[in-house]
C-alpha cells in the first residue's frame, strides 16, 4: 500500500443492537471514540454520526423520530438514499422496516424493501474496518429490481 492508504490505522469495530430516538431497534457501530446508528424499523438510512456521548452531526427531526409506517415521506433525520436524477421518485418512503444481514464479524448489510413501479431497492453496507485499507469497505447501493425490456 502506498499514500493515504498507508497512514490508515486499523480500527477495531464494536457492534451491537439497542433502542435509539424512540424506535426498539438500532444498530449501533462504535470505533475509534465514533458512532454511527440506523434504525432498522425504517430507512435503510444513517441517523446518527457522530462522537460517543457527543452531538449528532447529522440533523434530527424530534417530532418524526420513532414513527413507523404511513405511505407519506418523512424526513426523520439522518442520511438516506437517493435516487438521481431528483424527482417525485427521490422522496419515495422510508417508512418501513429493513433486514439486517451480518457479512463479517462487525460488518452488516441493511436492505430495504424494494420499490417495484421504481424498479430498484435501497441497500447500505459497511464492513470491517479492522481489515486492511479497502475501497469497498463501505458502499451505498441502489439495485435494480426489474429487467429492463
Amino acid at each position: 500500500m502506498t499514500g493515504y492508504a498507508q497512514r490508515i490505522r486499523p480500527m477495531k469495530t464494536q457492534r451491537e443492537m439497542s433502542a435509539y430516538g424512540g424506535w426498539k431497534q438500532a444498530v449501533r457501530v462504535r470505533w475509534d471514540g465514533w458512532e454511527l446508528v440506523a434504525p432498522l424499523e425504517v430507512g435503510p438510512r444513517i441517523l446518527r454520526l457522530g462522537p460517543v456521548d457527543g452531538p449528532n452531526l447529522f440533523f434530527e427531526d424530534p417530532a418524526q423520530l420513532g414513527q413507523t409506517g404511513g405511505n407519506t415521506w418523512k424526513i426523520y433525520g439522518g442520511h438516506r438514499f437517493w435516487t438521481a436524477p431528483e424527482n417525485e421518485d427521490s422522496y419515495a418512503t422510508d417508512n418501513e422496516p429493513v433486514s439486517l444481514e451480518p457479512i463479517s464479524s462487525h460488518g452488516f448489510r441493511l436492505i430495504g424493501h424494494g420499490r417495484q413501479a421504481l424498479c430498484i431497492r435501497r441497500a447500505f453496507r459497511m464492513a470491517d474496518t479492522a481489515a486492511p485499507y479497502n475501497r469497498a469497505a463501505k458502499k451505498r447501493s441502489v439495485s435494480a429490481m426489474c429487467s429492463v425490456q
